[in-house]
């Protein structure tokens, strides 16, 4: 099986992924602040929905829903098998 590193952001609604990391540019508050929502390396991650204007991203993990904009999305990179 092939893996992807890519943003969040480029998954597809109903995808499911792995964390493997952060990017570079990412604000320390931000991090923290996904970090604190249980977005860690290694933990699964599903993209449930986009809005009708594909902002925020609604995700699931660890069990929990909760939405995201893309704009803090963006900066987490995700594995995948395609």
């Amino acid at each position: 099986m092939l893996t992807k590193s890519i943003p969040l952001t480029q998954l597809s609604p109903g995808q499911s992924a792995t964390v493997v990391g952060f990017s570079s540019d990412i604000a320390p508050p931000c991090r923290k602040l996904l970090q604190h929502l249980g977005i860690t390396r290694q933990v699964a991650i599903t993209l449930i929905r986009r809005a009708p204007l594909g902002d925020p991203l609604q995700l699931q993990i660890l069990g929990s829903q909760f939405s995201l904009r893309a704009s803090e999305a963006c900066h987490i990179y995700v594995e995948y098998s395609n």
